[in-house]
């Protein structure tokens, strides 16, 4: 079937209005605390031969939650560079280019104190940009997590993938499918983290550990493809 420039557009304006997009910097205090005081720790404990971590904020909306996992990552204090990098990956167009424009609203920022907004944005009126350190740390690409098709667009694995109240609007096959694909993204020793409301089993190729209230997933072995 050959799909022409009006299906096209007219498929992505659906798109744009199917997906939720609420979202907003450090959402899910807890995750962010295992972030902080567990996982991250543990990931520069980890790399600290290659100096090198590779993020994904999976689901990503219009940019904060791969912004701020920017922000943890560089919060950390280290005597020699590293190479930190996030990507965001989201189906909505619209979001994504909202995302790299790095200007965000107060509400966007309600979870943020004020000495780090003084921190890491310019602010301008009621509309805050965030610093170019950290937005040149993230990178955004258009994808559908039920591609499946994670392990490619990332041969060389990513360290941290965070996928926050995605799964929670998937239906049990496609579910399976995404938890699947973040799985095989993973390096080995590689972090899977979900949001509070998205409920799942074991994870394939993964050993859970629990932080507090917080379910984190450490890639320990080889992923079996999920059944079509």
């Amino acid at each position: 079937q050959i799909i022409g420039t009006n299906d096209a557009a007219e498929a992505d304006q659906f798109t744009m209005e199917l997906t939720v997009g609420e979202t907003h910097f450090f959402r899910g205090p807890p995750q962010f605390d295992a972030l902080r005081n567990e996982i991250i720790p543990a990931l520069y404990a980890k790399k600290k031969r290659s100096r090198a971590i590779f993020a994904l904020s999976a689901g990503c909306s219009s940019g904060e939650e791969a912004y701020s996992l920017a922000i943890v990552l560089r919060e950390v204090p280290t005597a020699e560079p590293w190479r930190l990098e996030v990507t965001g990956i989201d189906i909505n167009a619209r979001s994504l280019q909202k995302a790299e424009s790095g200007v965000f609203s107060a509400w966007s920022l309600r979870d943020v104190p004020d000495a780090d907004r003084r921190r890491y944005f310019r602010i301008d009126g009621d509309t805050f940009h965030l610093n170019e350190d950290i937005k040149r740390l993230v990178r955004f690409r258009r994808a559908a997590l039920t591609d499946a098709a994670l392990d490619t667009l990332f041969p060389l694995g990513i360290d941290l993938a965070v996928c926050q109240n995605v799964l929670y609007y998937l239906d049990d096959a496609a579910r399976t499918t995404v938890v699947c694909a973040l799985a095989q993204s993973l390096a080995l020793g590689g972090y899977l983290l979900f949001g509070p409301v998205d409920h799942f089993g074991e994870v394939p190729g993964c050993t859970a550990k629990q932080y507090g209230e917080v379910v984190v997933y450490e890639r320990t072995g080889p992923v079996k493809a999920s059944a079509p």
